[in-house]
Parts: structure tokens; C-alpha cells; sequence
């Protein structure tokens, strides 16, 4: 009998990039409160249409990020999980794995497999984020003995070429700096776990494995796919990419 796979695994995951919802509540508040006053008042309809408007747009975001942070993000990566159709023995790693949401979906579906997560554990990445919280995570699903979790930049990757056959990466590259200037906003991810720009001289990683390898990833509301080999980070003059190749462009589709 085959046992069900959770689309959200047991634990606790905190929130990504807490100042971001909790701004966009805050703000939607006074314009919320200003919209029923002006109507109370009867004020012109031309004012309260606009703060009303306003309060909709930016409740709509504080609610779409605070389900995509609590649970959206875990349905999409069990859908990008399951489509992969592992066998259950691979390698993986997991760029910039947080408190564990996909490293440990990711074990979960490695049963004669290995996954190895690398983070900086920085808290205003995602609230609570620590490897201790991340170990935690891994006894609660009854997988920390098949994960390793090391202390590390992803741009410095410290594995060797061929090391992995799935790369995994979820709002995390968009925290790359370009080679000049600050990281990018986050609304303009680029193709998480595809391509992403590096620093000059930063180590590539060769992913070629036993069999297709793959990168998944995803970034603000949408998610990627690249699928079969070779997949590999290559390094240019100015700049390592990460490419999958498979004779055209990742496909993309809409995620919550």
C-alpha cells in the first residue's frame, strides 16, 4: 500500500518576507476605515470609489500573499513534485531551503534518496528561520536522516559537479545581487530555478546526475519548470547561468 504524501508537511514554516504582508495589511486599514467615513458622510462619490479601490487592491494582496506564504506555496510544489515522477532514489538539493517546506516535500518523496538544503538562515527572509527550526521540521515528517543542511551562499556553492539530479530553489534567487547593484525586486523575479544572473567568478555547478536531471522553482505568483538533461550552470565572462536545455525555453504557467 502505497503511503499518501501530505501536500503540506507537518511543522511549522513561519512566514517569507513578513514586512511585506504585514505592511500591505497595515496599509489597507486606514483606507478601509476613510472609505466607510466618507461614505457615512456623504462625502463624493468620486473620493470614497478611489480609497475604496485603493483598499480592495492592497487587501487583495495582503490576503493572496498570507495564503500563498501559509499554504498556497505547499500545494504548488507538491504539483511540481509529483509531476517530476521521481523514482525515489536521487540526490537534491535545495537553494536557499528556509525552515524546510521543500527540502523536507522533496525527502518526503525520497525514500531511497538523499536532499541536501543550503541557507544563510537570515530571519528577515522568512520569520524563524534558523537550521535548528529547519531540523525540527525534518524529525516531525520522519525524514532528518535522509537530509543535510549546511550553512552557505548559493552563489558559492560548495559541491562538486554531478553531485545532484534535482535542484530546487523557492523565492530564494531573486535575493541574488546583479553583478552591479542591489538585489532585483522581488516582483521582478526572473526565471526562479532556471536563470539567474551571479557575481563574476562565482562557482558553476554541473548538474548532469544517473539520469534527467531537473530544476524547480518558483518566485511571487508564478512557478517554473525546466525538465530534461542536460541541465547545467555554466559560468560566462561576467556571469554564471543556470540553463535548462532541452532545445526551447522552460515552460511557465501561472502559480497562486
Amino acid at each position: 500500500m502505497t503511503t499518501r504524501i501530505p501536500s503540506k508537511p507537518a511543522g511549522s514554516y513561519g512566514v517569507d518576507a513578513i514586512l511585506v504582508p504585514v505592511l500591505l495589511s497595515l496599509s489597507t486599514l486606514p483606507l478601509l476605515l476613510g472609505t466607510i467615513a466618507n461614505i457615512a458622510q456623504s462625502a463624493p462619490a468620486w473620493t470614497w470609489l478611489l480609497m475604496g479601490a485603493g483598499a480592495l487592491s492592497l487587501g487583495y494582496s495582503a490576503l493572496a500573499f498570507w495564503y500563498t506564504t501559509l499554504r498556497g506555496k505547499f500545494l504548488v510544489w507538491a504539483r511540481l513534485l509529483d509531476s517530476l515522477h521521481l523514482r525515489g532514489d536521487e540526490n537534491s538539493l535545495d537553494l536557499g531551503c528556509g525552515r524546510g517546506a521543500v527540502i523536507i516535500a522533496t525527502a518526503l518523496r525520497l525514500p531511497h534518496g538523499h536532499a541536501t538544503g543550503i541557507d544563510l538562515w537570515r530571519n528577515q527572509d522568512q520569520t524563524g528561520n534558523s537550521a535548528e527550526a529547519t531540523r525540527k521540521n525534518t524529525e516531525l515528517n520522519g525524514v532528518a536522516d535522509r537530509i543535510t543542511l549546511d550553512t552557505g551562499d548559493m552563489t558559492r556553492l560548495p559541491y562538486e559537479d554531478a553531485s545532484f539530479d534535482l535542484v530546487t530553489a523557492s523565492v530564494s534567487i531573486h535575493n541574488i545581487p546583479e553583478a552591479a547593484g542591489p538585489p532585483r525586486h522581488r516582483g521582478q523575479g526572473q526565471d526562479q530555478g532556471v536563470r539567474r544572473r551571479t557575481h563574476r567568478r562565482r562557482r558553476s555547478l554541473h548538474l548532469h546526475g544517473r539520469g534527467p536531471a531537473h530544476a524547480v522553482g518558483n518566485d511571487a505568483h508564478h512557478h517554473y519548470q525546466g525538465a530534461e538533461e542536460p541541465l547545467t550552470l555554466t559560468q560566462n565572462k561576467d556571469r554564471s547561468r543556470r540553463t535548462a536545455s532541452r532545445g526551447s525555453s522552460p515552460r511557465r504557467s501561472s502559480g497562486p
